[in-house]
C-alpha cells in the first residue's frame, strides 16, 4: 500500500478549493482553525449533509432524527384504558420516520430518543378515578403525569365541560426498528364523554415530538 504524507495541504488559487476523495487518519486527529466569515463548515455523509458548522460557531444536523406531531382528527368520547393519540399531521419530520396514518415513531438506528408528549382534554368527567398520559414503546412503557381526576376537577355534574391537560417526557433506549406512540389511558370508572383536542398545527394544544439524542 502506497503512503502520502505531508505537513500542509493548501490552495493554489482563491477561486478552487482542494478537493481530496478519501483521507484515512491515523494516531493524529484533525484540527479545522478557522471557517472563514460567511462560510461554513459540512460534513457529508453518501453525498447528504450531516452537520453543519457556520462562522459563528452554530451547529446542525440536517440528517438527525427530529419531529413533531399533532392532531387534526378529533378523539371523541374517549373510551376507558389505552387509548393512542392520533397525532396525524406533521409539522416536521426531517428524517420520515413519524407514520401519520398508525400515529407512530420509527428508531432508523439504535439509540436514545428524547421523547415528549402533550395531551389536551375537554368534556373532562370527575369520576375518572385517575387518569395518565405515556409513551409505548417496543421495550417498555413509559408513564407520565398520573391525577386523580375526583380531586383535580371541581365536584359536580359529569358532563360539565371540564378542561385539563396531560404531560410526559422521558429518554427512551430504542432499537432499529422499534416504535413509540404516545397514549392516554383512564380508569374503568368514569363516564366516556372526554374529547381529546382538536389542535392543528398554528397553535398545537395536543403533540407528540421526539429526537435523537445519542
Amino acid at each position: 500500500m502506497s503512503e502520502i504524507r505531508v505537513d500542509t495541504i493548501s490552495e493554489k488559487t482563491s477561486a478552487n478549493g482542494v478537493a481530496i476523495d478519501s483521507v484515512t487518519l491515523k494516531d493524529g486527529g484533525v484540527t479545522a482553525t478557522e471557517v472563514a466569515s460567511g462560510s461554513t463548515l459540512a460534513i457529508k455523509t453518501n453525498s447528504n449533509t450531516a452537520i453543519n458548522i457556520d462562522a459563528d460557531g452554530h451547529v446542525t444536523h440536517p440528517l438527525n432524527t427530529c419531529f413533531m406531531a399533532v392532531t387534526t382528527s378529533a378523539n371523541t368520547n374517549v373510551a376507558d384504558g389505552f387509548v393512542t393519540v392520533t397525532a396525524d399531521h406533521e409539522i416536521f419530520d426531517l428524517n420520515s420516520d413519524y407514520n401519520t396514518s398508525t400515529y407512530t415513531f420509527t428508531a432508523p438506528v439504535a439509540g436514545k430518543y428524547l421523547l415528549n408528549g402533550k395531551i389536551s382534554l375537554e368534556q373532562v368527567p370527575n369520576d375518572y378515578h385517575w387518569c395518565y398520559a405515556g409513551f409505548g414503546t417496543s421495550n417498555r412503557t413509559h408513564y407520565g403525569d398520573l391525577r386523580d381526576l375526583r380531586s383535580a376537577l371541581d365536584a359536580g355534574d359529569t358532563s360539565s365541560g371540564n378542561l385539563f391537560s396531560m404531560s410526559v417526557t422521558t429518554i427512551a433506549d430504542m432499537d432499529a426498528s422499534d416504535t413509540a406512540y404516545l397514549f392516554i389511558r383512564t380508569s374503568a370508572h368514569g363516564t366516556n364523554i372526554m374529547d381529546i383536542t382538536v389542535s392543528g398545527s398554528s397553535n398545537p394544544d395536543t403533540a407528540f415530538s421526539g429526537y435523537l439524542l445519542a
